[in-house]
């Protein structure tokens, strides 16, 4: 039964396939699918302003505070937070309050910007998957499309819970995986890492990308060769160098600092305090999307491929550390979402019965749709709840 039902739906998606405006139908479905399972936080704000109990934006003080004294110490505004590394880091996330001050908007709206550019997220998302997919198979491009709206760096611009804007953030890396041109590339990565600095990892991915789709994976090949034949991975290393520098130069002429980590605050503390949800934690960044790593990385090490295991498996080991040493480990984790195309795109590289991957992804995303896009935070564990839930609440 489950066979025939899974033919049935392969014969249906090859035929809307081979429908005129095939990309901006499917683009239009997972919005509904999006509006529906994780409404936009912005405006779902705004309804619980109208209907239900009202919320506050915890950070709205210090948002205002940098729009208004963009470059000015955030330590001198908001005393408060000044001895808190926490508080301290967002100095140097100045893309989202220099887009704020320069269209007058204040936080909500900002919120309400970053839902918009959710639109944008899916459609690069579906082009990306389009661009590097369809050669291996037409229906990959709609399948892990639908996997990755169901997990959180998908959803990050509609569900951002505190307007710390990750799905900025995440946009722009996927905008640099997306473009060819070298500039472009840098430019990207380098207003990533002004968004938040979890994003130097994720540059790293970015490099990694543009060097597995630049070279035969199926062959061994020298270092040198693997470089030489991905130039755009010299811009992101040079994007990153740019964003230290400037970094630097705000410290030195504007006094932008970064706080010494207060051990309550962040760092390997925090790995034993919040052992238990190392579990979870790790499940909610990418849910079923875990196993395409796991495969991924065993298809090295059997085929001996060191280089691209190290190239890959260390950042991957870097971001996963680190974000179990602070708080926020849904969204810190979430910036490794580029290992998941990459992944997967090694995985069709060394996989010659296309079947097979289209199966494993069939199964990997109703897994995801199916299951609850949870957020842990610290020791507190969120749920984004559907619309028809959120209607709920305002009516009883």
């Amino acid at each position: 039964m489950l066979e025939i039902a899974y033919l049935k739906s392969i014969a249906w998606l090859q035929n809307f396939d081979s429908k005129p405006f095939a990309l901006p139908k499917f683009w239009l479905f997972c919005i509904v699918w999006l509006c529906v399972f994780s409404p936009p936080k912005g405006i779902t704000d705004w309804l619980d302003r109208a209907f239900g109990t009202p919320v506050g934006y915890n950070h709205a003080p210090i948002f205002r505070a940098k729009t208004q004294h963009l470059l000015t110490p955030i330590t001198t505004l908001m005393p408060e937070v000044a001895d808190r590394s926490n508080g301290g880091k967002i100095n140097f996330r100045l893309l989202m309050p220099t887009i704020a001050r320069c269209l007058s908007m204040d936080l909500r709206q900002s919120m309400l910007f970053q839902n918009a550019l959710g639109l944008l997220f899916v459609w690069i998302m579906i082009l990306l998957t389009n661009k590097h997919f369809k050669a291996f198979d037409p229906l990959l491009v709609y399948i892990l499309a639908f996997g990755c709206l169901n997990i959180f760096f998908a959803k990050a611009c509609f569900i951002d819970i505190y307007g710390w804007f990750d799905g900025m953030a995440f946009l722009l890396l996927l905008l640099a995986m997306f473009f060819e041109n070298s500039l472009l590339i840098a430019l990207c990565c380098f207003l990533a890492c002004f968004t938040d600095e979890r994003a130097f990892i994720s540059t790293v991915f970015v490099g990694v990308w543009h060097g597995f789709i630049k070279n035969n994976l199926t062959q061994h090949f020298s270092i040198k060769t693997f470089f030489l034949s991905a130039k755009p991975i010299f811009w992101v290393l040079a994007s990153l160098f740019a964003a230290v520098c400037v970094r630097w130069f705000l410290r030195y002429k504007f006094g932008l600092t970064t706080p010494i980590s207060n051990p309550n605050d962040l760092g390997f503390l925090w790995i034993l305090r919040q052992a238990n949800l190392i579990p979870l934690g790790l499940y909610s960044a990418f849910e079923s999307f875990w196993l395409l790593l796991v495969l991924a990385i065993g298809a090295m090490w059997l085929r001996r491929q060191w280089f691209l295991l190290c190239l890959f498996g260390l950042p991957t080991l870097a971001i996963g550390v680190g974000s179990f040493a602070v708080a926020d480990i849904t969204r810190s984790l979430g910036y490794g979402f580029p290992f998941v195309f990459i992944s997967v795109y090694y995985l069709c590289s060394i996989e010659k019965n296309s079947d097979l991957i289209r199966k494993l992804l069939v199964v990997l995303c109703l897994l995801n749709a199916l299951t609850a896009t949870t957020y842990v935070l610290g020791e507190n564990i969120y749920w984004h709840y559907p619309l028809l839930l959120k209607i709920g609440t305002w009516i009883y």
